[in-house]
């Protein structure tokens, strides 16, 4: 099965050396997965599907390390789940940015987002958690030079699922953890703050609401769910 890509139908193998693949697939993507190591088959992936380069070296932080094999499986799978809230325009979004990893010894995970990428700060043995993922993207398409502020600038002054503290209301959510099938036990819904002072910020806020909603965690129907899907409706049409 795996020199046919998991895909028997579409794919054959008939020499054991390379994929052969009907006129409907990208065969030239194909041809060039099947030659690559985990790893190199991973990044080649969310490259190829989300136009993001998962790098070994560079960075902001100076600690960065290679990608490993779970954490690529996990950035790829919620990058799927943000495509789907996203109406399948992530690429548009955010193709050309790059994510790095590197070790976090002071907690278990953080992330540090620019107009360029992310860096994702885990803690060896662990990987991010969707909820932070999701977090960190919602940074990134509120960061990149298209849509710069577009969607924490559209925040209402008086949210209700925004509370006196600036932080999203627990209560307001459907639960106020997001389970993860890489964590063994839920993570909080709302991340915390590494500076206070970000507490405030409407960047945070949207953050934390986009999250959410990705993780299917808002109600429909409510002010909060319509904010979302109303803004993201808006600006993913333009592309």
């Amino acid at each position: 099965m795996s020199f046919v890509l998991g895909n028997p139908i579409v794919n054959s193998d008939p020499s054991g050396h390379r994929v052969v693949c009907d006129a409907e697939e990208d065969c030239d993507e194909a041809q060039k997965l099947s030659r690559l190591d985990d790893e190199g088959y991973w990044k080649e992936l969310i490259k190829y599907d989300y136009g993001v380069k998962m790098a070994d070296k560079g960075g902001k932080n100076g600690t960065n390390k290679a990608w490993n094999l779970p954490s690529l499986q996990q950035v790829y799978d919620a990058l799927s789940n943000v495509d789907r809230a996203l109406n399948g325009r992530l690429f548009d979004m955010i193709s050309g940015t790059t994510f790095w990893l590197s070790e976090n010894t002071k907690a278990l995970y953080h992330g540090d987002t620019s107009s360029t990428g992310i860096e994702f700060e885990v803690r060896s043995g662990y990987v991010s958690p969707y909820v932070n993922i999701y977090h960190e993207i919602g940074h990134l398409i509120d960061t990149v030079p298209r849509t710069a502020d577009v969607f924490s600038g559209q925040l209402p002054a008086n949210a209700d699922w925004i509370g006196t503290d600036s932080y999203v209301k627990r209560d307001y959510l459907i639960n106020r953890s997001i389970a993860d099938p890489s964590w063994a036990i839920a993570q909080d819904a709302v991340q915390d703050r590494s500076k206070p002072e970000n507490s405030l910020k409407s960047s945070e806020q949207w953050a934390d609401t986009f999250s959410n909603y990705v993780a299917g965690n808002v109600p429909q129907g409510s002010n909060m769910y319509t904010f979302v899907s109303g803004a993201i409706n808006t600006y993913t049409r333009g592309y």
